[in-house]
């Protein structure tokens, strides 16, 4: 009888059904394997951290490894890690300190954009300061240019009262080395035989002084005789139509004056043609018994009066308030109702004949007109500093436009302050209102 059958067992991993190998065996093989690849991984690991640190790192070996801290690759990646957190904190530090760096050079910058910015201020105060200083120079300036013109026509007024029993005689023979006596010799003679004075009027010419003018020359010099009294100058003069033409008989006046006369001469012929009656009084053409004013020029003013022609003055009017006075100071407005910035300037010239308002301490003007299809303004201080300005905000307040307002001051007493605006606006309102510009 055949005994049992054996059973058939599983295979098991490493060996073969039949026998295979022991356990002690194949444990030691695992350890040599495990070993094999340690040996190889250890030498690539130690370079790669002498690469990153510039240092070989030492790893204990499996036999001494008895925990997992003692893993060899651990060690080696805390290592690493160590090495990697020395970098960052080195980094840290570079950053930080370039980021100082960055913020001083900002703040220096920022500093320097203030004190180019405080640069920047004060020049602009500085040049607002030397524009206010410009402009109160310019109405001292034109002040005293007023005031100047008006000492050089008192001074020519002086000059011709003093020359007015003065003629000038041009033609006369002159002898060698004349004395005065022989010089008033040849003007008696010379009006007794040339004028025809009767021998009975001729006790009516007496002299205060009489003389020579002018340089030694080829020709007879001019004389100078001043009379006493006068009515013997005017018989002298009465007689100048029996004159023989090669010889002169004229008043005599200052130099500017005597320019003025004969830049009239051509216009006194002019109307003499035109059949009327004229003749030239001081610096003054009079036809008809009236003052004559040319088209482009007035006797006696400033040549920049020539823009005001008849044309312009026609069209300009100028409407003028009552004066008040305050602690001293006089003030007077103004208006103008002209729109074309053009026309202020005649429109001054016109104001400006009235020698007492030429010759005001200040006159401060406000315009508001048209140029060009939009509202345009403008002012002056004439050396009264801001006023002008309060004036524009006047007619601002008012709606006041196509206008020119123009105050004059007086300036006398002491010093007003702020009341002299006050009084400035008081004076321009009382003139738009006398203009019918405000209620």
């Amino acid at each position: 009888m055949l005994g049992p059958m054996p059973s058939k067992g599983k295979r098991k991993k490493g060996g073969s059904a039949s026998g295979g190998e022991s356990p002690s065996q194949t444990n030691s093989e695992k350890q040599k394997k495990k070993q094999a690849k340690i040996d190889t991984t250890q030498p690539k690991l130690d370079s790669f951290l002498e690469m990153e640190t510039g240092a070989g790192v030492g790893i204990p070996s499996p036999e001494k490894a008895k925990s997992t801290n003692d893993n060899p690759i651990f060690i080696a990646i805390l290592d690493m890690q160590k090495t990697m957190e020395r970098m960052f904190t080195k980094i840290e530090v570079l950053l930080a300190e370039k980021v100082e760096i960055n913020a001083t050079n900002i703040r220096d910058l920022q500093t320097g954009s203030d004190f180019n910015g405080n640069i920047v201020e004060t020049l602009q105060k500085d040049n607002d300061s030397l524009k206010l200083r410009c402009d109160m120079y310019e109405g001292r300036i034109i002040r005293l240019e007023k005031q100047l013109a008006a000492t050089n026509e008192k001074v020519l007024d002086l000059t011709s009262r003093s020359m007015r029993n003065n003629l000038l005689f041009e033609g006369l023979p002159e002898v060698k080395d004349e004395k005065s006596e022989q010089t008033e010799g040849i003007v008696r003679d010379f009006v007794f035989d040339e004028l025809k004075i009767q021998e009975s009027d001729m006790g009516k010419i007496q002299f205060d002084g009489i003389h020579r003018t002018g340089p030694k020359g080829t020709k007879p010099r001019t004389i100078v005789a001043r009379f006493n009294p006068r009515k013997g100058k005017d018989l002298v003069l009465r007689n100048t139509k029996n004159l023989d033409p090669k010889y002169k008989i004229n008043e005599q006046f200052p130099p500017e004056i005597a320019e003025r006369r004969k830049a009239l001469l051509p216009l006194r012929r002019e109307m003499k043609l035109k059949g009327h009656r004229v003749n030239i009084s001081y610096d003054k053409l009079i036809v008809n018994g009236k003052q004559y004013y040319p088209p482009t020029a007035t006797p006696g003013v400033t040549h920049a009066d020539a823009k005001l022609d008849d044309d312009t003055r026609k069209k300009i009017k100028i409407t003028h308030s009552g004066q008040t006075t305050t602690e001293g100071s006089v003030f007077q407005g103004h208006v103008s109702k002209i729109k074309d910035p053009e026309l202020i300037e005649p429109a001054l010239f016109k104001l400006y004949e009235n020698i007492s308002i030429a010759q005001a301490t200040h006159n401060i003007w406000a315009f508001r007109g048209t140029l060009n299809g939009k509202l345009f303004e403008n002012h002056k201080d004439d050396g009264e500093h801001s006023a002008s300005f309060k004036m524009l905000e006047l007619m601002r307040l008012k709606n006041i436009e196509n206008c020119l307002v123009i105050v004059s001051r007086w300036k006398g007493g002491g010093d007003l302050g702020p009341t002299r605006f006050e009084c400035i606006k008081e004076a321009a309102t009382r003139a738009l209102r006398q203009a019918c510009l405000i209620a």
